[in-house]
């Protein structure tokens, strides 16, 4: 449409305190177990929620109409860096590494989707999901959104998987007086 000013954002892996993709993986983590796909290495980059939220007013007010800017941590970590981050954040938790071949990920998602389906409830597990996952470089230049706008990631994924971590373990604090509550007090 003549004279719409716009802008688009594309942000990397968005994470933070009650985003479910990441979380799942911070809770498989927190049971020692560690899913990744693909036996290729792959690169992952991030951003914190807050951060994105961050850039988007930054841009909204100094950013350039008619652009596309990345919306990322400047640099990628692997699946083993990230591991090692969530289980640092956890206490240091011991992990096993499962790799699975693309094409039982595929399938899985395929079923995981149609279940989704049949029960009328989204999946998180999904074709769509699939072909992200099985990308091998995630890796992102965001240098134009610093040029235009200043853009600078204030949380390292370190600093942000320890903030989410936090949510996470007051969330199932929660969860735990709620369910006490609910049982008189008792155990």
């Amino acid at each position: 449409t003549p004279g719409l000013d716009w802008i688009i954002f594309r942000p990397t892996g968005v994470y933070g305190p009650h985003e479910q993709d990441y979380l799942m993986m911070v809770k498989c983590i927190d049971r020692h177990w560690d899913f990744g796909i693909g036996f290729r290495k792959q690169l992952l980059t991030f951003i914190y929620v807050e951060d994105l939220a961050t850039a988007i007013f930054d841009a909204l007010e100094r950013g350039k109409t008619g652009k596309k800017y990345i919306i990322s941590e400047p640099r990628a970590y692997t699946q083993k860096e990230f591991r090692r981050i969530v289980s640092d954040a956890l206490g240091g938790k011991w992990v096993i590494p499962v790799r699975l071949p693309l094409w039982m990920a595929k399938a899985a998602s395929v079923v995981a989707e149609k279940y989704g389906v049949f029960k009328m409830q989204p999946s998180t597990l999904n074709t769509d999901k699939y072909k992200i996952m099985k990308q091998r470089n995630w890796n992102a230049d965001p240098s134009e959104a610093e040029a235009d706008f200043g853009f600078v990631a204030r949380h390292s994924l370190p600093e942000g998987i320890r903030l989410t971590v936090e949510a996470y373990r007051r969330d199932v604090e929660i969860a735990r007086a709620a369910k006490k509550a609910g049982k008189g007090g008792k155990e």
